[in-house]
């Protein structure tokens, strides 16, 4: 019997072996891809920022030609459509 466990036991072993290299390659693999992830993120984090002070730029922008068309005085214009 002692032969047989001792068989038994290398076998176990040369499994455990095994199955760790497989989940050290699996774990290299998942670190490789989290890099990438964690790279293209915040490559999309710095584009989201750009967009979001683009937008901010126009908005001003607008709200500065709302404000001016809303203020500007076009009585003299409108009087001389008006008389034609």
């Amino acid at each position: 019997m002692r032969n047989g466990n001792r068989v038994w036991t290398c076998r176990c072993r040369e499994k455990q072996r095994k199955e760790a290299s497989r989940l050290q390659t699996v774990n290299i693999k998942l670190n490789v891809m989290n890099k990438l992830l964690m790279e293209e993120k915040d490559q999309l984090q710095k584009q989201v920022s750009q967009l979001v002070c683009e937008n901010g730029c126009r908005q001003q922008q607008l709200l500065m030609h709302v404000d001016f068309f809303e203020t500007a005085d076009y009585s003299d214009e409108i009087s001389e459509l008006v008389r034609e």
